[in-house]
């Protein structure tokens, strides 16, 4: 059948493939918070513990997207790495067949590491295939398909499994079609043959793409003068694989460096650590918060938790449209952190004989406002200040600082006020940080200067193609 396959049909089989994982890895992302009265009460789990496992499992992941970075830039073989994701998936089931809270955690952190390495080449490989007038709307769909199929769907689904199944089965049952998944794709990758703009030659080429934009990065004295790009990249090529390992990390520091010295840039990575805490404290703590707070059985609870993150979805779908068509960022931004800091708010302290139904409606109002604010600080903002071979690295900085400080570090500390205050607690500090959104979101400026000064090239920003 492959064998037939001829032209635009082959991309759309490669497309198909890598979207489906694209889904199963956030799906297995956020297995822990849907699955999460089953893990605390056969583990006999306090709320710290949970947070505990729950942030290194999303550190760990952080961390495989950045260790993926460096063996694609230097090996460039993402079908290989896509399959790392398949491996470490055996062990998801596995999880189901230990006794131990060390146990769990040890297996949950090579889960997130596994998986996380192998998200970024699934990433890249769809990059590679889409042009760059349609980059920005693609990343909209990433962020959209995300909540889709690993909220959404992945809630009610995984409640059903573990209804049905056990949540041990459930675990085997999810992790069955990533596997299967990532090796077809590391067995078909190189022998599809795709059309002339979305050829093979291309998904090779994006790793030396990104390794010849790290290497091309200029060195940054602190005055801000910039050396000859020509020299650092010899040097680096040049020089034993340890120095050169060494010196990739210095120009990614000389980088980071200036990325920051960009007040928007430094805003919008705030409010995106702030906004992502929120939707992850949702996911991983608000199953528990329906159903031992509010009364809920734990399929009401799985399919309220899909409606809230549909009202992610929808949120940020709506402000995402809202902010290109009037490049009111900033304006849109304050106006999303200040609704979902009262709504939040209301759902956490309304008063304990009002209907649960108000309860609900607030979850998903909150869930509206917080969610519409992620596209623009993790995606557009970003976008107006990058360069045009600078977006990866500005998207991925924010995106691993949004993840690990938002993600892991966020639900640990979730965990240990859970335990202390209890679970309302835990939902009002997801509201709080729309405070934090909201102080910083004051800071914005809408303006786009480029990052750096572009060398013997006019400036050019990544946005220009939002018009297109």
């Amino acid at each position: 059948m492959i064998g037939e396959m001829r032209g635009a049909n082959q991309w759309k089989v490669l497309i198909g493939i890598l979207l489906a994982l694209w889904g199963l890895v956030h799906l297995q992302r956020f297995i822990p918070g849907f699955l999460s009265n089953y893990i605390i009460r056969d583990f006999g789990l306090t709320l710290t513990q949970f947070g505990l496992m729950s942030g290194l499992f999303i550190g760990f992941w952080a961390v495989g997207g950045v260790l993926s970075l460096f063996i694609f830039n230097r090996y460039r073989s993402p079908p290989n790495l896509i399959m790392v994701a398949g491996f470490v998936s055996i062990l998801s089931w596995a999880s189901g067949a230990i006794n131990t809270f060390i146990q769990l955690v040890a297996i949950r952190s090579l889960i997130g590491l596994g998986i996380g390495m192998g998200w970024l080449p699934i990433t890249n490989l769809i990059g590679s295939m889409t042009t760059s007038a349609h980059r920005n709307r693609l990343l909209i769909f990433f962020f959209a398909f995300t909540l889709l199929v690993g909220g959404v769907i992945g809630a009610p689904l995984m409640t059903h499994l573990a209804i049905y199944f056990s949540w041990r089965g459930g675990l085997f049952l999810i992790a069955l079609p990533l596997i299967i998944l990532s090796f077809l794709l590391w067995r078909l990758a190189p022998k599809l043959v795709l059309p002339n703009k979305f050829n093979n030659k291309a998904i090779g080429q994006i790793g030396q793409a990104e390794h010849g934009a790290i290497s091309r990065q200029s060195t940054i004295s602190g005055q801000g003068e910039i050396n000859g790009q020509s020299e650092v990249s010899n040097t680096i090529d040049n020089t034993a694989p340890q120095t050169q390992i060494k010196q990739t990390f210095i120009l990614l520091w000389h980088y980071l460096k200036t990325l920051f010295t960009q007040r928007d840039i430094i805003v919008s990575s705030l409010i995106s650590i702030t906004a992502m805490g929120r939707l992850f404290i949702i996911i991983f703590f608000g199953k528990l918060y329906l159903m031992n707070v509010l009364g809920l059985g734990v399929l009401q609870a799985s399919n309220m938790i899909a409606i809230s993150l549909m009202g992610d979805l929808l949120g940020g779908l709506a402000m995402a449209a809202l902010a290109w068509r009037t490049g009111r960022y900033r304006m849109i931004t304050l106006v999303c952190a200040g609704s979902a800091l009262v709504f939040g708010l209301l759902m956490v302290f309304q008063p304990i004989t009002s209907p649960v139904e108000f309860a609900l409606i607030f979850m998903f109002l909150f869930a509206f406002f917080g969610g519409g604010i992620l596209p623009i600080s993790m995606i557009i903002i970003p976008l107006r200040f990058a360069q045009a071979d600078e977006v990866k690295r500005v998207l991925g900085t924010i995106y691993f600082c949004a993840e690990f400080f938002g993600g892991a570090v966020l639900l640990i500390v979730a965990g240990i006020v859970g335990d202390l205050y209890g679970l309302p607690a835990i939902m009002a500090l997801a509201a709080a940080l729309m405070v934090i959104a909201l102080v910083a979101a004051d800071k914005l400026t809408e303006k786009a200067p480029p990052i750096t000064t572009p060398i013997n090239n006019p400036p050019a920003r990544a946005d220009a193609d939002m018009t297109a």
